[in-house]
């Protein structure tokens, strides 16, 4: 599959790469003492 379209876009971003954003994020919103706690293990359903 080839994405020629994508070629022509104009508005280009560059940003940080991925871990530097998760690392600033889990710097930001936890410590040793304040962890982040996962989700609620109740958010995905299952259909068969």
């Amino acid at each position: 599959m080839c994405f020629t379209t994508l070629g022509q876009g104009t508005g280009d971003l560059v940003g940080t790469d991925d871990l530097a954003v998760l690392e600033k994020y889990l710097t930001a919103n936890s410590s040793a003492g304040s962890l982040i706690s996962p989700p609620a293990a109740d958010r995905i359903t299952i259909v068969s």
